[in-house]
């Protein structure tokens, strides 16, 4: 065989996009509760791709193969630069369920004090890496008196809040 075998290949960096969109929809799926276990799924694919990228990247060095090794770290480029990008999951969570917060919101009656506020959404994370295993919690918040000092407060302590759209918040939890 006279040809050389090292070649910058495009099925990579497309292969790579198509790895981006699979975790991502894995990830995003995980916020419906019935399918929240996809995390772990969503993850596992992460930390198998990343074994394999670097397992690869020995043998274009070893081989001595540049242009296979272009490929893979423009493949890589391209994955950090989609997810440096893409939105953060909650807010596409929100945009696509935005039609029936509405609705929710628009069925619901003021309070005494011609208020309307209620929590819409609510998703739980752990994090193993504190000594305790801290729950930290991120929720959308309806609230249409614009007072951040009131949606802020919550029954774990003053959170922080975040203006999604018109009176629509993301409230961030403190951990426990």
């Amino acid at each position: 065989m006279t040809g050389s075998r090292d070649t910058f290949s495009f099925r990579v960096v497309i292969y790579a996009a198509c790895f981006f969109v699979a975790y991502k929809l894995l990830f995003q799926l995980s916020y419906v509760e019935h399918l929240s276990k996809l995390w772990l799924l969503a993850g596992a694919l992460v930390a198998f791709h990343a074994i394999a990228w670097l397992w690869c990247v020995g043998a274009c060095v070893f081989t001595r193969g540049p242009r296979r090794l272009a490929s893979l770290v423009c493949a890589a480029v391209l994955v950090a630069l989609l997810q440096w990008f893409s939105p953060d999951g909650m807010r596409i969570h929100f945009w696509l369920h935005r039609d029936e917060y509405v609705a929710r919101v628009a069925a619901m009656s003021p309070s005494r004090e011609g208020r309307v506020s209620m929590v819409l959404f609510s998703y739980g994370d752990d994090v193993p890496a504190t000594p305790s295993g801290a729950s930290c919690a991120t929720e959308i918040v309806y609230d249409d008196s614009k007072n951040i000092s009131l949606i802020s407060r919550s029954a774990r302590g003053r959170a922080t809040v975040e203006k999604i759209d018109d009176d629509f918040y993301f409230r961030y939890l403190p951990c426990e």
